[in-house]
């Protein structure tokens, strides 16, 4: 059964912000978050952990550090359909659930596509601001 505690408070966080109390609905995606490994890895646990990142950041409850700096970059990624970058940066963009695992997983995709030198110069300079907005939450928070 725990297997589906995830889904449940996803569903039940879903159900209360539809009905207006965010609170409610913030508590539910929050108690979904800590036992999301509880479900079977794979597309349907991922998929779990997207609508739980995404039902955080509508209900206040995490933010991502950067995120202004990363969403220009992903417009722009869209935008030209450069999916070997959007592989790369979407998993731990869209499933970020404000964790340290989380961050690093995004910071260390973020280096990845800083490495590897593709993008151009004026997408590479966005990166190169987001990885330092990242890496700058962390330190504070460390």
């Amino acid at each position: 059964m725990r297997d589906f505690y995830p889904s449940l408070h996803l569903n039940m966080a879903r159900a209360y912000q539809e009905l207006g109390d965010q609170g409610r609905a913030r508590e539910h995606y929050l108690n979904a978050a800590t036992c999301i490994d509880a479900a079977q890895p794979g597309p349907y646990r991922d998929g779990i952990r997207f609508a739980v990142a995404a039902g955080l950041r509508a209900t206040g409850a995490a933010t991502l550090p950067g995120s202004d700096q990363l969403t220009a970059l992903l417009t722009r990624l869209c935008a030209r359909a450069d999916l070997n970058v959007l592989g790369l940066l979407l998993p731990p963009y869209l499933g970020n659930l404000g964790t340290q695992d989380d961050r690093t997983r995004l910071l260390t995709a973020l280096h990845m596509v800083h490495g590897a030198r593709s993008l151009p110069e004026e997408e590479q300079a966005i990166l190169v601001r987001a990885i330092g907005e990242l890496s700058a939450v962390g330190a504070e928070g460390a």
